[in-house]
């Protein structure tokens, strides 16, 4: 089950598989929210707490299919009533619920800002939002996420009483065949050295992602080292403000939005990736990306990096936030580039346990677990944002 921007309710079945798509009655659409003024998303939010429209249109489906399990994701736009709606209509399912990010503690499903800080205390003002998806998910039979940390957060705020639990990362999106390909490529590439120590950025343009703290680092330090380069890939609201502060360093290249073979070629090229984010990164996906093209990664040590990252084996972790660290550690990457290049091969190991059929067999296993336990039909009922 998916949400939509606009339009009718559609059922469509493929590959064995039937999917749900309708639009929620709300202000907008979740994926539009980032374009709303606050008093709108405070509106949004509050029709969020309970969708009775969502309540009534889950309840039929999942009557009608009468699923063993149901399956949630991203609650945003569709709200604890699925929860409610799952109960009501098959008494007899299991629910099993992916915190993907920290939307049941925070609207802004992050743990940055006055928001999230408030978020984590279980401030007062957030009591409404918070103790409704509590309550609610005291009906969740078992509770995964990509890291350990995101799981204890939230239990530790009270959510998921009596919730089995279990982390199940997230994928690179390749399967071991495709792995199995870049394997290859990243060995026929291992001996080659451009003079230049890479280093590549991929992800938001935003303050959370700390992009513009490590564009100051490199700064620093590729005054020191000119033979450093920076890539930085990706889009968002400090692009062109970060071009034109930037613009007098030619070694630091923007180059907005990638994907696909351009993206494959940038991990490629690269020595190592660098992930400076500031926020509670959940998982990070991008570093298990990198890992499928044998690159170590230089990664902030906050939320669930420290679980995704060996330290001196995969990577390094830096204090998040703090431009000297960056710059002593990408300083060491340029004098040390025989060092990090010979990381590539644990890098390259890791990466099996990241692969779709990996992750796959991981939630097979769960809805096993739930299955057992519910009994019934073998239909599985997913919803997502």
């Amino acid at each position: 089950m998916a949400t939509q921007r606009a339009g009718s309710a559609q059922i469509e079945d493929g590959d064995g598989i039937r999917y749900y798509r309708f639009r929620p009655r709300n202000l907008y659409w979740i994926g539009d929210k980032d374009t709303k003024p606050p008093y709108q998303r405070a509106i949004f939010q509050t029709i969020d707490l309970w969708n009775a429209h969502v309540y009534q249109t889950l309840r039929a489906i999942i009557a009608h299919e009468q699923p063993a399990v149901v399956h949630t994701h991203k609650l945003r736009g569709l709200s604890p009533s699925v929860w409610t709606a799952a109960r009501a209509a098959c008494p007899g399912s299991r629910l099993v619920h992916t915190c993907h990010d920290h939307e049941l503690i925070s609207p802004e499903g992050t743990l940055t800002g006055r928001l999230g800080q408030l978020a984590m205390r279980g401030s007062g003002w957030l009591w409404p939002y918070q103790a409704i998806r509590r309550a609610q998910s005291r009906s969740v039979a078992i509770v995964a996420a990509p890291s350990r940390l995101t799981l204890e957060r939230h239990t530790a705020l009270g959510y998921f009483p009596g919730a089995q639990s279990c982390v199940v990362p997230n994928s690179h999106g390749l399967s071991q065949a495709e792995l199995d390909a870049l394997y290859v490529a990243a060995n026929r590439q291992s001996g080659e050295y451009s003079g230049r120590t890479r280093l590549l950025y991929l992800g938001r343009l935003d303050r959370i992602k700390g992009v513009d703290v490590l564009c100051a680092a490199f700064e620093q330090a590729v005054g020191a080292r000119p033979a450093l380069q920076l890539d930085v890939a990706g889009s968002g609201v400090l692009l062109d403000s970060l071009r034109q502060r930037y613009a007098h360093l030619p070694q630091l290249v923007f180059h907005g939005h990638v994907q696909g073979d351009r993206k494959r070629e940038l991990l490629a090229a690269a020595d190592a990736l660098v992930v400076p984010t500031v926020g509670q990164e959940v998982f990070g996906i991008v570093i298990v990306e990198a890992f499928a093209h044998g690159k170590p990664v230089i990664a902030t040590a906050t939320g669930g990096i420290p679980e995704v990252v060996r330290e001196g084996e995969t990577g390094f972790l830096v204090e998040p936030g703090r431009v000297e660290c960056l710059v002593d550690r990408m300083i060491w990457a340029s004098d040390n580039v025989t060092s990090l290049r010979a990381m590539g091969p644990a890098c390259l190991a890791a990466a099996p346990a990241y692969t779709l059929e990996a992750i796959a067999n991981a939630y097979l296993t769960v809805y096993g677990v739930a299955h057992v336990a519910a009994g019934g039909p073998a239909w599985m009922a997913y919803a997502k944002q």
